[in-house]
């Protein structure tokens, strides 16, 4: 299987509407956070024939003097996981924050993302992406349990 990594373009607005159609209670609502996202965050994807398999959604929090980003979303299709493409996926977002905030004349200084307390797979990637458990993020998950604050520091 050939997977190739890519930032996500406007062509790309449907295929995540309809990624996005379900947690987000409907298509139209979805649409309009996809459209915030391609606007103003920043969209990595994960293709497999040209189809959408995996996509990570990071943004820089504050000043960016700060240095700071937030992860907000990564998510690879079930039968594509425990290939390493979340892996691949996290490490090229790292470097794509360090590139940001490079071209803006600072340095990176932190990556930090919230995740479900019971998301053990997803926990085990980040820390072996090198984050760490900083906390409770002050969140609760549509579960019910704490949101873990994760950071990743430079």
């Amino acid at each position: 299987m050939e997977v190739t990594l890519c930032n996500a373009d406007k062509s790309d607005l449907e295929s995540l509407c309809r990624i996005y159609e379900k947690p987000y209670g409907g298509y139209e609502i979805a649409r309009r956070f996809v459209e915030m996202y391609l606007d103003h965050y920043f969209v990595k994807l994960v293709k497999s024939e040209g189809k959408i398999i995996g996509r990570l959604i990071w943004f820089p929090r504050e000043d960016p003097k700060l240095g700071w980003a937030e992860i907000l979303d990564l998510g690879i299709k079930d039968e594509f996981q425990r290939r390493g493409l979340g892996f691949r996926l996290m490490r090229e977002a790292i470097v794509d924050v360090k590139t940001h905030f490079k071209l803006l004349g600072h340095e990176a200084r932190c990556i930090m993302l919230f995740t479900s307390e019971r998301n053990l797979p997803a926990r085990k990637l980040y820390e072996k992406v090198g984050f760490r458990r900083v906390g409770y993020g002050g969140y609760v998950s549509e579960e019910g349990t704490p949101e873990l604050l994760y950071s990743l520091n430079f």
